[in-house]
């Protein structure tokens, strides 16, 4: 009888962890936010004449499916450029918004596969990062509020109706572990690398002219900083996947992630990869606080004088997911 009981047991857990229902409202940030980073990686391609016409910096067409080499071939290559640059704007621009968002998380997420079939001349790992993960939000229901699909719904609808609407937290979970297996498998190539092992890679890597954002020159008494800070990432990637899940570490693992990103974007040209970690970052919010949190930012923006003051609730620590993994 105790055996029928564990299994029933772990059924039961499996069940949850994989298919409780949570609130919408964090699936709306995580759209809302690739929404943003992918205009800003859009942005970063322009002017369409240097990346997406045929006489531009792009490769000559060759192998696949031979559609961009007909396009070419029979002088469509032009429009098509154009087209799919409009295609993806409309789509990253609608995420950003709300509106039709199942459909737009969809397209953005194709059109930013055809854009690496197109030209991947100029994209970075970044583009490859934000187009899995907006593979597993395809899967959520991204309607929620804030966006253009809730206003529209509340009008033909009860308020509090729209408010209960949920939807399963499992997408959630695969953005969260491709996440963490994005920093694991890093950590662990890094270690390959001399220059990781030795400390030096910052050192080397700030001198160099392609990825400087702008010329850095560190004093020599301060190369230790640069050695340590070399180590904290290596040991900080390895262990993100392992630290997210314990109570007392989870919000020092986030915030060092959100330091780390903010100095490489600041630092280094390295495409969209850093906004698009930043952005992922939601996803370990707890997703049954998220909306009582932005309540009580709205709140608080819009009836300052009535809003009651929690501390403890209101904490940015609260709103982490205690099952983040």
């Amino acid at each position: 009888m105790a055996k029928p009981a564990r299994i029933d047991r772990f059924l039961q857990l499996w069940e949850r962890f994989w298919f409780e229902e949570i609130p919408l409202d964090v699936y709306a940030l995580l759209r809302i936010a690739f929404g943003a980073v992918g205009l800003i990686s859009l942005f970063g391609l322009m002017p369409v004449s240097n990346f997406w016409l045929p006489d531009s910096l792009i490769p000559l067409p060759d192998g696949g499916l031979g559609v961009q080499a007909f396009l070419f071939r029979n002088g469509f290559g032009e429009v098509a450029g154009v087209a799919l640059f409009v295609f993806i704007l409309t789509c990253f621009t609608c995420m950003l918004v709300g509106f039709r968002s199942q459909w737009a998380v969809v397209g953005a997420f194709l059109g930013t596969l055809a854009l690496s079939f197109w030209n991947s001349l100029p994209l970075a790992g970044g583009n490859e990062v934000l187009s899995v993960l907006m593979f597993y939000l395809i899967w959520a229901d991204c309607s929620g509020a804030p966006s253009l699909d809730a206003w529209l719904a509340g009008r033909r609808a009860n308020r509090s109706r729209a408010a209960t609407r949920t939807d399963s937290i499992w997408p959630l979970r695969l953005i969260r572990f491709q996440v963490a297996y994005i920093y694991l498998n890093t950590g662990l190539w890094k270690l390959l690398g001399d220059a990781w092992r030795d400390g030096s890679t910052i050192h080397y890597v700030l001198g160099l002219n392609g990825f400087q954002r702008f010329p850095i020159d560190i004093p020599a008494a301060y190369q230790w900083a640069l050695t340590l800070g070399t180590y904290v990432t290596l040991a900080w990637e390895i262990g993100f996947a392992i630290l997210i899940l314990l109570p007392w570490t989870r919000a020092l693992v986030i915030a060092t992630g959100i330091a780390l990103h903010l100095g490489l974007w600041f630092t280094l040209e390295l495409g969209p990869f850093s906004p698009i970690m930043l952005a992922s970052y939601i996803a370990f919010a707890n997703p049954v606080r998220v909306p009582e949190f932005i309540a009580r930012l709205h709140l608080r923006s819009t009836r300052p004088d009535d809003a009651k003051r929690d501390p403890q609730r209101e904490s940015p620590a609260n709103v982490v997911d205690p099952s983040t993994v």
